[in-house]
C-alpha cells in the first residue's frame, strides 16, 4: 500500500488550526495563571510586611501596584513596579523598577506555564523571588549569600543587620 504525503496546502492548514488551538488554550488558560503567580508574589509580600519592610500594594485585579518607601536604600525615593497580564494574553509583565517577563507557553506535557527569556518553564515561587529580589535587595543582586556585607556603605550595613535580626 502506497501512502500519498500530505499536500504542503494541507500540512499548513493542519499547522495554523493546531496554532490556533494553542493560541486559544494559552488565551484561556491565562486568567488563572496570573492569579496564581500574583498569589505568591502577594505571599512573599505578606512576609516581607511581617518583617517590617515597608512595602505596600495597590491597583487593581488586573493590574497590581506594588511600591517600597522609607527603606535605607542608595536608591532615594518611593520605588514602585506594576503586574500584568499582557493585553493578548500570552505574557505576564512586570515593569517599572523591575523589568521582566514571563511568557506563557504551552509546554510539551500539555500544560500552559509562565517561561522565563529562553523560553524555560518558571515555577510560581521562582518567578516571586526573580520580581521581588532586586526589587526589594537591588543593593544585594550579583551577590552570594555568603558574602557577607564587606563592601557595603555603613547605612546598607545597619540595615542588612537589622534584616537578619528580624529573620527566623
Amino acid at each position: 500500500m502506497y501512502h500519498r504525503p500530505m499536500h504542503w496546502i494541507d500540512e499548513r492548514l493542519a499547522e495554523d488550526k493546531a496554532l490556533d488551538n494553542r493560541n486559544h488554550k494559552i488565551t484561556s488558560e491565562a486568567p488563572q495563571i496570573f492569579n496564581d503567580m500574583w498569589s505568591y508574589v502577594a505571599g512573599d509580600i505578606e512576609h516581607a510586611r511581617n518583617k517590617s519592610l515597608p512595602i505596600f500594594v495597590d491597583g487593581s485585579p488586573q493590574k497590581h501596584t506594588v511600591g517600597l518607601t522609607d527603606l535605607v536604600s542608595t536608591i532615594p525615593g518611593t520605588r514602585e513596579f506594576y503586574f500584568t497580564l499582557s493585553q493578548d494574553k500570552h505574557s505576564i509583565v512586570v515593569h517599572g523598577y523591575v523589568q521582566i517577563t514571563f511568557r506563557l507557553l504551552e509546554c510539551r506535557d500539555g500544560i500552559v506555564r509562565p517561561t522565563d527569556k529562553h523560553g524555560n518553564p518558571v515555577e510560581y515561587k521562582d518567578a516571586a523571588r526573580r520580581i521581588l529580589d532586586p526589587f526589594l535587595f537591588p543593593h544585594l543582586q550579583g551577590r552570594k549569600p555568603d558574602e557577607g556585607t564587606k563592601d557595603l556603605s555603613p547605612e546598607e550595613q545597619d540595615a542588612w543587620r537589622r534584616m537578619q535580626r528580624n529573620t527566623p
